[in-house]
């Protein structure tokens, strides 16, 4: 990989070679979104006319095959299993709130929330603007940081709790003394051992890594939960689990980790980037949310949109027919479409 990387500076770096590595560049780009458009042609179709051979189009193989498809059994069905030996550290309420980044949710409204309030992926903490109102506030590593709010007054208070999935990058959390829930994913091999489920967790390799995760785990306030996702069969080899992962966001396993520990949740802000309410969509307006070239093969993006939606779609609709879960975002309406929820199961499930 080392010499890879040094044949590409080259190339980059020498004046001639590097108009030739520019074009390469475009063409090798260009090729590879045509084929993207092709397999997600073939995703659609298969989806509406044999949906159990879908998984032969993703791009990446992220959809599982027939051998690794869980049964589908609604009732007992455990996307997400707690693993974790501080599981007792976890406290349990009777009521909470689950916040995503949504359209549908004005940010604001955490002000009024009396009940515990999760906050899914806020990676810093909120800030407060001059005339009183809330703003989300990004990370440096973020490519939406924004200085001149990053410097607005923080807001905190008790009740809030930031969920992540790294150790590495809470240093403006911890700065400002929120609370912290930090969910580590783990891969199940079918010999029952668990791995990392990738490799920002152990081992790590970068000093500032390093650093960051040694001044997490002396901060006082943080609830470490360790869970495995449920999405698919355990893995059968290590190097199987390190080349595969589920295509479904952060945001899935992080409420599907809470359900064992709340009485009842409300989730906000979970749109999964529709600007309206599913509810609101025709058949073909759904079909077509599946598809978005700027979400799929944009700069920061990374070629599995399409199936990450499936995932998303899917997970609304089983979590919205929970009589403890109130969904109130633009994917709550998913359980109008109904055929292609069936269609996705038929993805996800045998």
């Amino acid at each position: 990989m080392k010499q890879l990387l040094h044949i590409k500076n080259f190339f980059k770096k020498t004046y001639i070679l590097s108009d030739i590595y520019k074009i390469l560049t475009i063409i090798y780009k260009t090729i590879k979104i045509v084929k993207r458009i092709i397999d997600i042609f073939f995703m659609y179709l298969s989806l509406n006319l044999y949906p159990t051979i879908t998984y032969k189009f993703s791009t990446r193989k992220l959809l599982p095959q027939p051998e690794q498809r869980h049964k589908l059994n609604k009732e007992n069905f455990l996307p997400v299993k707690i693993i974790s030996k501080e599981k007792s550290t976890m406290k349990y309420f009777d009521e909470v709130n689950v916040v995503a980044y949504g359209s549908s949710f004005n940010i604001d409204d955490i002000k009024k929330f009396k009940d515990p309030t999760f906050l899914i992926s806020f990676w810093a903490a909120l800030r407060k603007k001059k005339d009183g109102s809330l703003v989300i506030n990004y990370t440096h590593h973020d490519a939406r940081f924004n200085s001149n709010i990053d410097t607005l007054e923080p807001y905190n208070n008790e009740n809030l709790f930031y969920v992540v999935g790294r150790q590495d990058t809470c240093r403006d959390l911890i700065d400002n003394d929120c609370n912290i829930l930090n969910i580590e994913g783990e891969k199940e091999l079918i010999s029952g051992d668990y791995i990392p489920s990738n490799n920002y967790h152990k081992p790590y390799s970068v000093t500032f890594q390093q650093q960051e995760i040694a001044e997490f785990k002396k901060y006082k306030k943080k609830i470490i939960l360790s869970i495995t996702e449920n999405f698919r069969k355990p893995y059968q080899t290590q190097s199987e689990a390190r080349n595969y992962f589920t295509p479904n966001g952060s945001f899935i396993p992080s409420v599907l980790a809470l359900i064992p520990f709340c009485k009842k949740i409300n989730i906000f802000g979970w749109d999964f980037y529709l600007d309206q309410n599913a509810n609101d969509l025709n058949t073909f307006q759904i079909y077509k949310s599946l598809f978005n070239p700027k979400l799929d093969w944009g700069p920061t993006r990374s070629w599995f949109h399409f199936e990450s939606t499936l995932m998303n779609y899917y997970y609304a609709y089983f979590l919205s027919k929970k009589k403890n879960i109130k969904i109130h975002s633009h994917l709550s309406g998913i359980k109008k479409h109904e055929k292609l929820i069936k269609n996705i199961e038929k993805v996800l499930f045998i």
